[in-house]
């Protein structure tokens, strides 16, 4: 029967495998540190490369905050747009009721006085809806802008 060993060759092929993975594994964190290197002209890339690796992160970093903004302000936007649609639903059923002619005058000065009270409230809500001290409905167009961080000049989002 022949008996199949480890030979010399798997082991220095092992130890090469090992020491090659390591290299690789130490060339990684020099260029995602730009910390320690393999020689003194590479330093300055690698410190380059650092930076502009951070400064992408942190720009990143950035517009993700400034699009959670964005987005407790659309939430907040469409909460009052759900609240207005309720009253608007209820001024027109009033206002199918008041063209009932079957009313009294006391049921139109009722219905009247209803309809008033949710007009103002609809407009309430329309002129003082806020967002972290902003106005959520405002009567100009692209009056606010948020950053998304790409840091080309194009990344502001109109309100």
């Amino acid at each position: 029967m022949a008996n199949i060993g480890a030979t010399t060759a798997f082991y220095k092929v092992e130890t090469s495998l090992t020491r090659a993975n390591n290299e690789v594994s130490k060339s990684m964190e020099r260029l995602a540190t730009g910390k320690a290197n393999a020689n003194a002209g590479d330093r300055s890339s690698y410190v380059a490369m650092a930076d502009t690796f951070r400064l992408d992160f942190v720009g990143t970093k950035a517009g993700i905050k400034g699009a959670s903004v964005v987005m407790g302000y659309l939430e907040t936007g469409m909460r009052v747009l759900d609240s207005g649609s309720g009253l608007l639903s209820r001024l027109q059923e009033l206002a199918v009721l008041g063209a009932n002619d079957t009313n009294t005058d006391a049921d139109h000065e009722g219905i009247n006085f209803e309809a008033e009270a949710i007009a103002k409230e609809f407009d309430r809500l329309m002129t003082t809806s806020t967002y972290k001290g902003k106005d959520i409905f405002t009567t100009s167009a692209n009056s606010e802008y948020v950053s998304m961080g790409d840091g080309c000049g194009n990344d502001l989002w109109p309100r």
